[in-house]
């Protein structure tokens, strides 16, 4: 279990890489089995 002090450091560096466009920065706080799916169907399972 993460703590506050961990969550909002994780949260800001989060969003400098969105602020940065660093896709790569972003990426990395997801899980390797990601799954995503977005309100039209669509769908996009792991980091790759």
């Amino acid at each position: 279990m993460f703590t506050r002090q961990e969550i909002k450091k994780a949260l800001r560096k989060w969003n400098r890489a969105w602020d940065d466009h660093d896709i790569e920065g972003v990426m990395e706080l997801f899980h390797d089995d990601i799954l995503f799916e977005n309100w039209t169907g669509g769908k996009a399972q792991g980091k790759e």
